[in-house]
């Protein structure tokens, strides 16, 4: 597979994570009248910020294809695997796919 493959199934992971966090945490009735939902945000938003991060960033990485930034795209997932581990599932596949993207890069680009 090519490298564009992987940044793009990154890329599409990565929005349909984000759009079950925010549904999740931000559409949900629920998170009005909960504390216990506020309370769970509050523990899961650094996660949610490393993962909106790294979906930017695998969003730069579609149109401009450099090793350091496929590699900063998958360091933050891996970030985001670390402040979070119970929401791994959800990012450590998109992890896996910058870091063989990375892999995949030609040295002089």
């Amino acid at each position: 597979m090519q490298t564009k493959t992987y940044i793009k199934a990154t890329l599409v992971l990565g929005v349909l994570a984000t759009v079950f966090y925010i549904w999740q945490f931000f559409l949900n009735p629920a998170f009005v009248t909960d504390p216990a939902y506020q309370d769970a945000l509050r523990i899961v938003f650094p996660h949610l910020v490393a993962t909106w991060l790294a979906t930017l960033m695998t969003l730069v990485c579609l149109f401009k294809e450099t090793k350091g930034l496929v590699l900063l795209a998958a360091g933050l997932y891996g970030v985001a695997v670390a402040l979070f581990p119970s929401y791994m599932m959800y990012v450590i596949i998109q992890a896996a796919l910058l870091f063989t993207a990375y892999l995949k890069i030609e040295p002089n680009k």
